[in-house]
């Protein structure tokens, strides 16, 4: 799980390396994903992760939902 520090590594690798990067609440968190580096394009509507994820949830991603522009 690319949110603990545990996967600090190959998280930098993949945010380092990566040309583009397709995820949901259980990948790399919003907020490494600097505006400088990165096009981000949200789609659907941010939803609480349930369950056994539900402390995935990202109140920064959040509120980007809430405040940028999204795609169906």
């Amino acid at each position: 799980m690319t949110h603990h520090k545990n996967f600090s590594t190959i998280r930098g690798l993949v945010l380092a390396k990566s040309a583009a990067v397709l995820q949901d609440d259980s990948g790399i968190p919003y907020r490494y994903f600097d505006a400088a580096n990165w096009r981000v394009q949200l789609y659907g509507n941010y939803e609480k992760p349930y369950g056994s994820f539900a402390w995935l949830e990202q109140p920064d991603l959040r509120k980007a939902y809430a405040t940028l522009p999204t795609k169906p």
